[in-house]
């Protein structure tokens, strides 16, 4: 185990306890964070050899941690596990964050067993065999240069020094561009798409390219307004909030056919910012992080 690995266990009110091999908590071993049992279906057919194959599904899966709390005294042990027990709380849901020197990857997870007494202690220090269960098998790889992309952005001119001639441009824009957005995971995923705009546009999308699959809306948006729209799985939506603050349900502006895009991971993304005017007033960026079968 390299010195440089630690697990972060975060429950949904954000409460943190870390893993590593500095005191209090030292990682001492973990298992189940390789692949996923795959589990075939078949149908047995009259007089034909073998099976015919059905489907395959990935199971669920299911995480031990092995960690020593350390202490200096048996009162400092007794305050270190009442935190412990108070941020494994299995009433909470939460998450395992598994970081080494330059990757992070993160997957949701419920709490299984916590710390128990029967397992290995001495006066200052408490061993514990923690078990966590993923009802999603994949891992979000959460690693900071590849979750976001600028699909279209406004270039500010107005730098210093500078000479302000006639016909000089504050800010240009590079919106209509073509973008191919990679995803290098185990399986096709979904996004966070957020539109920007700094003046009048009507009808944006945005356009896969290569399958003509799209999403837009049948509105002019003013300067101010910002479009949130997720298309991840099970966590679909769309907001809109204005430039006064109000929200306003995206959905009833959908245009027609519009699908929920996802990024095919065995094939190039290519997709294009389109308006029916005003494209030079939008900004999007698409932030997505790549789902993985083991770490």
């Amino acid at each position: 185990m390299a010195l440089t690995e630690k697990i972060i266990y975060t429950n949904s009110l954000g409460q943190i306890l870390e893993f590593n091999h500095i005191a209090p908590f030292y990682l001492v071993d973990y298992s189940g964070f390789g692949q996923p049992n795959n589990t075939i279906t078949s149908s047995k057919q009259y007089g034909t050899d073998g099976e015919q194959f059905n489907q395959q599904t990935l199971d669920y899966r299911d995480l031990d941690v092995d960690v020593v709390i350390q202490a200096v005294g048996p009162e400092i042990l007794l305050e270190l596990k009442r935190v412990f027990i108070d941020v494994l709380n299995p009433k909470l849901h939460g998450k395992l964050t598994y970081k080494t020197e330059a990757h992070s990857y993160e997957i949701d997870v419920i709490l299984l067993k916590g710390l128990d007494e029967s397992d290995s202690r001495g006066k200052n220090w408490q061993s514990a065999n923690l078990q966590f269960r993923a009802l999603s098998p994949f891992w979000r790889d959460t690693s900071d240069y590849i979750k976001k992309v600028d699909m279209s952005d406004i270039e500010n001119k107005l730098k210093f020094d500078l000479s302000i001639q006639d016909q000089f441009e504050f800010a240009t824009s590079n919106n209509g561009q073509i973008v191919n957005i990679q995803n290098y995971g185990s399986t096709p995923i979904g996004a966070i798409f957020t539109f920007e705009f700094v003046g009048e546009t009507a009808v944006p999308e945005i356009l896969n390219v290569v399958t003509n699959e799209y999403f837009g809306f049948d509105e002019t948006f003013e300067t101010g307004d910002k479009l949130v729209v997720s298309t991840i799985h099970n966590d679909k939506h769309m907001t809109w909030t204005k430039a006064d603050g109000k929200i306003v349900n995206l959905m009833v502006v959908r245009k027609a056919g519009s699908t929920f895009l996802q990024l095919d991971n065995t094939a190039a993304n290519y997709l294009q910012v389109k308006a029916v005017s005003g494209i030079e007033n939008v900004k999007v960026t698409v932030e997505y992080y790549p789902l993985l079968l083991g770490v």
